[in-house]
């Protein structure tokens, strides 16, 4: 009965959905309010910055787990990362006893917090602004033709990538692979009866490949998307929330734990086994955790805030702000292919990180000034914290864009981690989320208007229902997904 009447909604607000739009309860805006109000104290640093900092990791937190069952929850994840990062790091550095030759804060807390506060503040304030549609999402997937079909299909995608990725398509090949992560939600989604096999598998293939690369990053990312679908669109108790939370907690620090050796012994040509050293770090997490020297690593390595702070010291006394170069850089780099331009700046961030910090890397070492120290770097204080704000307008409404697809077809919904798998990262530079925005966009949408008939097109599927039933009255979309993305 429950479900009839959820569908009945969503087909009422497939047929008006401005109306919807505009019935948008006061309610939803409640955590953008409350981040502009935390920046606006952080501007002007009226309460301690760690009272703030507790408040902003508290709110992001209750959102994601009020919100995990029964919406997408990509941008939340994307302003968890950059509190995390930018906030909750930093804030442990001032308090700690740890000294470092590098990775320690150039400038006060004062003089950092004005600006990161609200900056960070600003950014997940319009991430939190509502999307009419992202509560249905669940259901507008289920509700989409085809899914079991178009999952095996994305699977065969995926494999051409992997394919492709070893004679020479580059970023193109890489994004195709990814798409086996797409695949398994979709199964998944549609209650396949391999779905649990499939998706295990598919985490299990993104585990071997941490392994292969030391790299964790890509495996705790998907594994949060995965997660958060497999939540949606069914309600959850509190203690299955809990349980979940915390083990993923635990994930997450025995990774930690275990990375910083795992690297070098693969860095001294030994073949270490990645499992065992998991399990070594989980049984004995206490100990590990009360090391001193452990926690100002893991610390360290937490806080993106140390670069931004020597940014905001070097820039503008050593270096001038860019006043936009970089941003624009970023942006005719990702739109323009590289065979157009073979001398368009890549990916990785030495050039800027040198440049901006004044500090240089050593060997193939990569660190990028992030989002937050790109926009300090361009504008200063109050022009960077404007960057931030229009950063996170641009991902929320990217973002509502692919939710407004999905009313037409569940395919968008589910290329939605695809999109901003790099995006949500903050220790990325500018360059890197708009390639990966706009090149993931440009691949989901050739694959859906080169090849319609695999995606279950509804225009399709109602033709032929309305030839076996005649008579029943079958929903027909105002709009095409060219004309939806016009909008």
């Amino acid at each position: 009965m429950n479900r009839t009447v959820t569908r009945h909604q969503l087909s009422s607000h497939r047929r008006n959905p401005l109306m919807q739009m505009r019935q948008v309860p006061v309610g939803e805006y409640l955590s953008a309010i409350i981040f502009l109000c935390i920046g606006l104290i952080g501007y002007y640093q009226m309460l301690p910055n760690y009272w703030l900092a507790i408040a902003m990791l508290a709110c992001i937190v209750r959102r994601i787990y009020f919100r995990i069952d029964h919406a997408l929850i990509i941008l939340e994840i994307a302003g968890l990362i950059a509190i995390l990062q930018c906030i909750i790091g930093p804030l442990l550095m001032y308090r700690s006893s740890f000294v470092h030759h590098r990775y320690f804060m150039y400038v006060d807390a004062h003089t950092y917090f004005s600006f990161a506060i609200p900056g960070i503040a600003a950014f997940v304030a319009v991430l939190c602004l509502p999307v009419a549609g992202n509560a249905n999402a669940g259901l507008q997937i289920r509700d989409s033709k085809q899914m079991d079909r178009l999952g095996w299909f994305l699977f065969a995608i995926a494999l051409a990538g992997t394919v492709g990725s070893y004679i020479g398509l580059g970023f193109f090949g890489y994004l195709l692979a990814q798409f086996k992560y797409v695949a398994a939600i979709c199964l998944f989604m549609s209650n396949n009866r391999f779905r649990w096999p499939v998706l295990l598998a598919v985490l299990f293939s993104g585990y071997l490949n941490a392994a292969q690369h030391a790299m964790f990053h890509e495996l705790l990312i998907w594994g949060t998307f995965v997660g958060s679908f497999v939540f949606l669109d069914k309600k959850r108790s509190h203690a299955l929330k809990i349980t979940v939370f915390a083990s993923a907690l635990i994930a997450i620090l025995t990774i930690q734990g275990v990375k910083a050796e795992y690297r070098e012994a693969l860095a001294d040509g030994k073949s270490p086994n990645l499992m065992d050293s998991l399990l070594d770090v989980l049984w004995s997490l206490e100990s590990v955790y009360a090391n001193q020297d452990f926690q100002q690593v893991a610390i360290a390595r937490l806080n993106q805030g140390w670069i931004v702070s020597r940014v905001m010291q070097h820039v503008p006394d050593y270096e001038p702000y860019a006043e936009g170069e970089t941003i624009s850089t970023a942006i005719a780099a990702s739109f323009t292919p590289r065979f157009l331009n073979s001398e368009k700046e890549g990916a990785g961030g030495r050039a800027n990180f040198t440049r901006f910090t004044g500090l240089q890397l050593h060997g193939a070492t990569t660190m990028c000034i992030g989002t937050l120290g790109e926009a300090y770097a361009n504008f200063g204080k109050d022009g960077g914290i404007l960057v931030m704000l229009i950063l996170g307008g641009i991902l929320n409404k990217a973002f509502a864009c692919f939710v407004n697809l999905g009313k037409f077809n569940g395919y968008f919904l589910l290329c939605l981690p695809l999109v901003f798998l790099q995006v949500i990262k903050s220790e990325t530079e500018l360059i890197v989320v708009v390639n990966h925005l706009v090149k993931s966009i440009v691949v989901v949408s050739l694959l859906y208007f080169i090849l319609p008939r695999a995606f279950g097109s509804k225009h399709k599927s109602k033709r032929v229902k309305s030839k076996r039933h005649p008579s029943r009255k079958i929903w027909r979309p105002e709009v095409s997904p060219a004309a939806m993305a016009k909008q």
